[in-house]
Parts: C-alpha cells; structure tokens; sequence
C-alpha cells in the first residue's frame, strides 16, 4: 500500500475517532493528534529505505499536492530518527536475544504490535525528555496526546497493510502467524474502501444518530462506526490468519 493511501485511511479513522471532541476549544489537541496520526501512519515504514517516511510523499500542482510535495522537508526527519535511533536498535536487541534467528526486514519489527508499542514509547519519551530540557514541561500533556496519535497511526497502518497480499505478522518476533488479504495497490476494493470509511465519517457527524449512544459514554458512537467500519473493510479484503 502506498504511503498516500495509509495517510488518507488513517486520517479518515481518526476523523471518525475524534468526532465527540470536535470544537473550538479543542483546536490545539486535535492539531497535535492529527499531526501525530499522519506521522505514525507512515511510521512503520521506517524499515524500508525507499518509503515515504524516508523520502517524503510525491507532490505536483493544487494545494494538496503542493503540501505532499513539502513532506520532504519533515518526514525523512521522523524517518531516519526511527531507523537508526528505534528500529536498528530494536532490531539488534531482538536478534542477540534470539542468536541470530531474527533478523531485521520490511514488514517485520516494526510491522508488530511489540514494534509500534515500544516505538511509540520511545518516541513519546524523547518528547517529554527535550521539553523537560527546555523547560517547558508545561507542554508535557501535548507530548502525550502526540504519542496517543502517532501509536494509533501506526496500528491502523498494520491493519491498513493486513487486508494486503503481503499481510502482517502482528505478533513478530514470537509467533509467524500472518494475518493477509487480498486488497491490490490498483484494485476497486480500494473504492469500496474509501466508499465505507466515507459513510462511516459521516455517520458519526449526524446528530440524530450519536444521540442513540449513552451520553456518558461520550466515544462509544466513533469506537462503534470505527470497529464496524474496519470489519466491513477487513471482509471486503478477504483478509484471513495463515
């Protein structure tokens, strides 16, 4: 899947995500979250040296575009401060532990749930880290709502990737069950995955139908259309364990 289609996805699931907390007061969280999700949703492929986080996503003309195009000036940054200060060390540490068996690839380590937790740990600590060094750890609470964004971009990059031929193996180093689907980088289920992310999005912005949620419960609509969503997604893929 190609780094433009994870952001797209992944930007719409958080769309869905967010949609209680939607308000002017809330302006500065859900910045620094999106930005997070954006960024963690091409982290995984860190592990590749030919991918958008290292390169940056291919622009043009139009304003969306134009922006694309300028992620070459931040993204590498991310990409190769977790290749080389998070995966290589990670890698490194799983294969002593293992002698030699495991040995660092794409869609390996970071393509994990150990992988994207632990780099979404360290990744959050060098945050609050430099703000405690710049005194402003007044900021701290931002530092944690990144973390919270950048950890939930990645997992929703290894679902993305799951409904792929290549699949995922979520429990690397320890187990290599797959899970995989059927999805193409050029195929129309792309379209049909668009189309129920789409409708979900939108589902969550009409009134009438969050109101049937508990109001205490004030995310239970979003984590519902969300799930649902994804299941939906993850059948049209013909996604399956192996």
């Amino acid at each position: 899947m190609r780094g433009e289609q994870h952001v797209f996805y992944t930007l719409l699931s958080a769309g869905i995500l967010l949609s209680p907390v939607i308000s002017v007061n809330y302006i500065p969280w859900i910045i620094v979250f999106l930005v997070a999700v954006f960024i963690g949703s091409l982290a995984p492929d860190a592990d590749s040296a030919d991918s958008a986080i290292m390169h940056g996503i291919p622009g043009g003309e139009g304003p969306v575009r134009i922006f694309r195009r300028h992620t070459v000036l931040f993204l590498p940054v991310f990409g190769y401060l977790i290749r080389y200060l998070i995966y290589f060390p990670l890698s490194l540490m799983v294969w002593i532990i293992t002698l030699g068996r495991v040995k660092p690839k794409h869609r390996g380590l970071l393509h994990s749930l150990f992988g994207i937790f632990f780099m979404s740990v360290i990744v959050t600590s060098c945050l609050l880290i430099v703000l405690y060094i710049l005194s402003a750890w007044a900021f701290s609470e931002f530092a944690l709502v990144f973390g919270a964004g950048f950890l939930f971009g990645a997992f929703m990059h290894l679902v993305e990737d799951s409904c792929s031929k290549s699949g995922v193996f979520w429990f690397f180093p320890f187990s290599k069950i797959k899970m995989r689907g059927l999805l193409l980088l050029k195929s129309k289920r792309n379209l049909l995955v668009t189309a129920v992310l789409g409708i979900g999005f939108a589902a969550v912005y009409v009134r009438d139908f969050t109101q049937t949620f508990p109001p205490g419960i004030p995310f239970a609509a979003s984590v519902v259309v969300l799930l649902f969503s994804w299941v939906i997604i993850l059948s049209i893929s013909g996604v399956k364990w192996s």
